[in-house]
């Protein structure tokens, strides 16, 4: 995933240069589906959709448009104005701010581990943006 991720956002840079975020992620999210299909293909058609109670379709729909789809927008459109390697300083944050959130709504406990955890990635964040 890491070394995908790092190969999307140095395509995507300049790319953004000359397409909108819009025609980039129906591109992008085309042709992954191509390849991530035929591995997933049985797991998909395994999925009882007609089970799902009004509250699965909710997060189901969440997932799909806000956190997968509006995320990679955000992040896309994002890349006109900043550096790849800005961006994906960036991504380190993300579990500190998941792990933050699932505590605040209770879904999760505070642990030492999680706070060295999230240290240690502000320290990695600092020294990669640090100056010589």
């Amino acid at each position: 995933n890491a070394i995908s991720w790092g190969f999307y956002v140095i395509l995507a840079a300049p790319l953004m240069q000359k397409y909108n975020p819009f025609k980039l992620l129906k591109w992008t999210f085309g042709i992954g589906a191509i390849f991530v299909l035929p591995f997933g293909y049985e797991q998909l058609m395994a999925v009882d959709f007609n089970s799902f109670t009004p509250k699965a379709w909710f997060a189901f729909w969440f997932v799909l448009l806000f956190a997968t789809y509006l995320a990679y927008y955000v992040h896309t459109a994002v890349l006109k104005h900043i550096s790849p390697a800005i961006s994906g300083v960036y991504v380190y944050f993300q579990p500190v701010v998941a792990a933050i959130i699932s505590i605040l709504v209770g879904v999760d406990s505070f642990s030492i581990t999680k706070l060295i955890s999230a240290l240690i990635i502000f320290v990695g964040v600092y020294l990669t943006g640090k100056r010589k």
